[in-house]
Formats: structure tokens, C-alpha cells, sequence
């Protein structure tokens, strides 16, 4: 131990160390991380020994600290921080304790991690090596902590590094005995909604962060916690903040770091300012639930999505351009690519939710030839196996040759007709149990296509029948039977699906049926009964197949809306959605004879 510098001579940037325990033998477990970073006020350090209250410092008068963060100056000997970590019953803590260096800016007063000084305790013992000379505030904290998480701590004994002990290191030299006893933590919960710009209820859009943070007060004040004690919204499970000390707080929701988010801060419950929340207590272990938020958009113009465009030379390439907006170089494990021709869609419309339900894409070919673009992506993403949908009169034997070349696994789905092929292919991809299920017709594309990507989003099956038939034919029967489905949805009118057949399949499962005045009507319907919130949309042409066939199961993976829409504008309905969703994407399949400037621009039908 060592007496304390001046504070003439002190670094301008003062040092905190975490202890971040991930596992925690007996009393504690595992759970999700909540984001935080350490902060106080410079104090002048004292020895380990000698640890006083920290007092308010101007370290303004302070030399500055030339090396950069975790570097020590040329010739400057490291140092070792050490000691022990144990549970409450005074049992060493498990393995998975990281202990980091944190930095404090002198100017913001930001602290952040010091990536190359971290260390991993064993048995309860812990050593931070190379750690270069300055004044340190030492803390624990169990950000992985589940059932009953530890309570974040700081050295000796205390709840805030406010309150904390200064501690310093000499160059070189060896400080010991950095113990903690872990103490139970509480643990604070709650879920969070939106209103949309027409004030409705509903969940957070997708892609929209709020994080739930940790007021304490401090002088008089209420601010964050200086170890930003913080959770991210996880969509409809809500969020969980974990190791609280027992003491007193406030929590606030936010979707932006710095003020530009789309929403109000709020603070529980249902304030505007962290001034007029309502304080909570919680003690050691307590585990509270209910601190709910709504969160209120700044404005009621939302502002106008981005829109981009996935289109290749062709259909073919288009479906190859689909398949590299989803799947990265990072991401081509285990991949099931569907192959279908793109010359006619009667056996395909069953392959797009398949794709998504198996981790593909959908990728289009000519019936005698595989085109060169679409081998060259099989060949990128090196598929597990390759699902051919249609018999050889779609895909011939001569594609399927290629396609062997390219895979050990290349199988072929087919039957007598596009019903069968549908069946089948619902039976590869599905196995024997789903929740649901989609009922379209095989006659025709719009309604099938509109609800591929609405099934690929909830990983359910789209069955394909004969709408005009008066009932359910056996074999459908059986696969719904097969399926264990509960729920039936039938796409489209009664022009579609008979009255006859819909009655036939309530014997089966329960019924209700999504349609509209036309095929954009009715796919706004399917989009808007399956995805509540998104903040990315697509939009295909609705007349014709193969753009929307192959984004689909794109859209789908990406639990997405795909639109079908008219070549020269966006109905007004859909337009309505985009607000309602609060989209900031709309990407928009094929090129500009399918989807002109009128939908770039998101121009409204007259």
C-alpha cells in the first residue's frame, strides 16, 4: 500500500475497475445483460488501507495524462490489482467473474471500457494484470445474474461509486486484498407499449431500442445511476434490470441516447421528467414487476419512410438479389435453398413460408436451364440441402443434374397436380404440428402470395385448395389433421374459397376468413391480422408473381408485411399502414416496370 499522490500530480483521468460477475456458485445463475459504464467525480486517491470519504476534487489543475487509455507511458512498469470474491454463505464465487478497467473522459465525464484489461477469476480469486498507475474505483457487479442476482457493489462497501473508497496503484507494484461478499440484489421488471401517431395502442414497432434506466438521488438530484444500471425493451417480453442494491430509485424509458429519438422520455409512471416520477424501494432480493411504460411520439407526423429497391436484370436475379439482402457472408450456416421455376407459379406458391420455415431462400430458374446467376449464389451460400418444388416439366432433370453438383443433398417435392405439389411441400418443411394455418386458393397467385409472407413471419404452413370446390378433399383434410392445426385462415373472398368449402373446413379446426374489395385490400388485410408492429415493409407488384413469389420468404424471415400493390401507386389503405407501423423502410422488389415512380415516391391512388 502506498500514501497519496498530491493532487497536483495526480492524472487528469481517473480510473474505475469493475468486477462483472457472469456466474455465481449455489446462490446465483445466469440472465441477460443490462448495458452500464461507471462514473463519479474525480476524488483524491488514498492507500488501500487508509480509504477515506471521497470530497468534491477540481482536477481541472491537474497535469494531463499523455499515453492513451491502457497504455502505460514508455518505460512505466505495470502493476496487479488482486482479491478475493465470495457468496453470502462465504463460499468462493463460480467461474465466469470478468473483471475490466474502466477510463473516465475528462472533459465529458464518460467512462468506458478498456477492452485489453480484462481477466477471468477462477474460484473465487481473482488478479487484473498490466494495469498501468492512477487512482481506481473498484466495483462488482453481476450482470448475468439469474435466479437471485448479486447486487452491484463498490469497494469496500458501497451501493454508488459515489460513495466508494479511492484506491491507487504505483507503478509496479502489487495491491491485494480487493475483497467483496456478494449480497442479493433486487430486481425490477415491466413492459412497454407505443401509441402510434392516431394515438392508438399497440406494441413497440420493431426496430425502435427503448431502454429502461436507473435513476438514484444524488446531492439532492435525480440522475442516472453511474454505473448506467440499465435494460433493453425485449418487443412484447418487456425488460428486466437486475442487481439492484436495496435502496431508493426512479426509472426512466428513452429510445435515444441523445434527445433524437421518435418518442418522449418517460418516467414511471407516466411522467414526462425524472423531477415528477414516483420513487420506489426495493430491498436485498425483492423482485418487483408492473413498472410499465407507454411511450408517445414527439410528433404526430411521422416522418416519411426510406424507400430502396431489390431488383435484379431479371426475375431470376432478382430472387438472387433477394436472397443476398438477407443472407451475409456471417450467416450461411445451415441454409435450405428452394428451388422453383419462375416461369409459371402454380407449384411454387407453397415454397416461400417453406423457405423461411427452413432457413433459406426461395430462388428462381428456368425450366431446362439453371441460370448462371442463380448458381453462382447457390454456390455462395454453400446450401445443407436444396429443395426442388415442381415435378420435371417445371425443373427439369437436366437443372436438377446442376443442382446435384452443387449440393450432396438435392431432393425433389412433387405430385400429380399444384394441390398435391403444395401438400408435399407443406409435409417437408412442417413435419406434423402447427399452430395454424393458411387456406388459399391454387387457382390463382394474389391471395397465396399475400399470405406467404404473413405465414413465413409466424413459421406457419400456406395449403393450397381448390376454391371452388363446396368441400374440403380428403387428402387436404388429412394434412390439416396431420398438422394438429387449431386455427384456419382463409385468404380471400368468397369468389376465392367457397362458402361451401369454408363451412366443410370448420369441422376440421376453427375459421375465420381475411379479405378485401380487391387483391391489395385483401393483402393489406392478411399484413395487418398477422405483423401488429414493423418498421420495415415490402412491396411487390400484384400483377404478377415472381418478384413477390421469391420476396416472400424474405419478408417472411424477416417477420415483415410484403404488400402487394398496384405498378404505379400505394393505395391509400396502405399508405395509412405505413403511419400506423410506423415505417421507416419500404423496400420495394423489382425493377420500374414492375413498381414505377408512382410507389417510389409512396404517391396515394387517386
Amino acid at each position: 500500500m502506498h500514501p497519496a499522490p498530491s493532487p497536483t500530480t495526480r492524472p487528469h483521468r481517473a480510473l474505475s475497475l469493475l468486477v462483472a460477475v457472469t456466474s455465481l456458485a449455489l446462490v446465483f445463475g445466469s440472465a441477460a445483460a443490462p448495458a452500464f459504464a461507471a462514473s463519479d467525480e474525480p476524488t483524491a486517491p488514498t492507500s488501500a488501507t487508509t480509504a477515506t470519504t471521497p470530497r468534491d476534487d477540481d482536477a481541472s489543475t491537474a497535469p494531463v495524462e499523455e499515453t492513451q487509455a491502457g497504455v502505460a507511458a514508455a518505460g512505466t512498469a505495470l502493476s496487479t490489482i488482486s482479491g478475493s470474491v465470495v457468496d453470502p454463505q462465504g463460499k468462493p464465487a463460480g467461474d465466469g467473474i470478468y473483471i475490466k478497467l474502466m477510463i473516465q473522459d475528462a472533459a465529458s465525464g464518460n467512462w468506458s471500457w478498456l477492452p485489453d484489461l480484462v481477466t477471468a477469476p477462477r474460484n473465487g480469486s481473482y488478479t487484473l494484470n498490466n494495469v498501468p498507475a492512477g487512482a481506481y474505483r473498484l466495483g462488482l457487479q453481476d450482470f448475468l445474474g439469474l435466479p437471485v442476482p448479486a447486487a452491484t457493489v463498490f469497494w469496500p462497501n458501497s451501493a454508488t461509486v459515489d460513495e466508494a473508497s479511492d484506491i491507487e496503484v504505483l507503478a509496479g507494484t502489487a495491491l491485494t486484498g480487493m475483497d467483496f461478499v456478494l449480497t442479493l440484489g433486487a430486481t425490477v421488471a415491466g413492459q412497454v407499449d407505443a401509441r402510434n401517431a392516431a394515438g392508438a395502442l399497440r406494441p413497440l414497432p420493431s426496430g425502435v431500442q427503448v431502454v429502461a434506466t436507473v435513476y438514484e438521488k444524488n446531492r439532492g438530484v435525480w440522475n442516472k445511476r453511474a454505473d448506467r444500471l440499465s435494460a433493453r425493451v425485449n418487443g412484447t417480453a418487456g425488460y428486466t434490470l437486475t442487481g439492484l442494491p436495496a435502496g431508493t430509485y426512479r426509472i426512466g424509458f428513452s429510445d435515444s441516447a441523445d434527445g433524437t429519438g421518435l418518442y418522449r422520455e418517460q418516467f414511471w409512471p407516466g411522467k414526462s421528467s425524472v423531477t415528477d416520477a414516483t420513487s420506489f424501494t426495493v430491498v436485498a432480493g425483492e423482485k418487483k414487476t408492473a413498472f410499465n411504460a407507454t411511450m408517445i411520439l414527439k410528433s404526430k407526423t411521422v416522418p416519411a419512410p426510406t424507400v430502396k429497391r431489390i431488383s435484379g436484370a431479371d426475375r431470376y436475379s432478382t430472387s438472387v438479389e433477394l436472397s443476398q439482402s438477407r443472407f451475409s457472408p456471417d450467416n450461411l450456416r445451415g441454409i435450405t435453398v428452394y428451388i422453383a421455376t419462375g416461369v409459371n407459379y402454380p407449384d411454387a406458391l407453397a415454397a416461400a413460408p417453406a423457405a423461411t420455415r427452413e432457413y433459406g431462400p426461395l430462388l428462381l430458374t428456368l425450366p431446362t436451364s439453371l441460370p448462371a446467376v442463380v448458381k453462382a449464389e447457390i454456390k455462395r451460400l454453400k446450401p445443407a440441402k436444396i429443395v426442388v418444388v415442381g415435378g420435371k416439366a417445371a425443373v427439369s432433370e437436366s437443372v436438377f443434374s446442376d443442382l446435384k453438383s452443387l449440393s450432396g443433398n438435392v431432393i425433389r417435392v412433387s405430385g400429380a397436380d399444384r394441390f398435391e405439389t403444395g401438400r408435399k411441400v407443406v409435409t417437408q418443411a412442417f413435419g406434423t404440428e402447427v399452430t395454424s394455418a393458411y387456406i388459399a386458393t391454387g387457382l390463382n397467385y394474389p391471395d397465396a402470395l399475400s399470405a406467404s409472407a404473413a405465414a413465413g413471419s409466424s413459421r406457419v404452413p400456406v395449403i393450397l385448395v381448390n376454391g371452388n370446390a363446396q368441400s374440403v378433399d380428403s387428402a387436404t383434410k388429412a394434412l390439416i389433421v396431420k398438422l394438429k392445426a387449431k386455427n384456419l385462415t382463409l385468404v380471400g373472398g368468397t369468389s376465392a374459397i367457397s362458402a361451401g368449402l369454408a363451412t366443410s373446413l370448420k369441422s376440421i379446426a376453427a375459421v375465420d376468413r381475411l379479405s378485401g374489395s380487391d387483391r391489395f385490400e385483401t393483402s393489406r388485410q392478411v399484413n395487418k391480422a398477422a405483423i401488429q408492429t414493423r418498421s420495415d415493409v415490402y412491396f411487390a407488384t400484384g400483377f404478377q408473381f415472381a418478384d413477390a413469389l421469391a420476396g416472400a420468404a424474405i419478408a417472411g424471415s424477416h417477420g415483415a408485411p410484403l404488400y402487394v400493390v398496384p405498378s404505379g401507386c400505394v393505395p391509400a389503405s396502405i399508405k395509412a399502414d405505413l403511419n400506423t407501423y410506423a415505417a421507416t423502410s419500404v423496400t420495394l422488389i423489382g425493377g420500374k416496370s414492375a413498381l414505377g415512380a408512382g410507389v417510389e415516391t409512396l404517391s396515394a391512388c387517386k
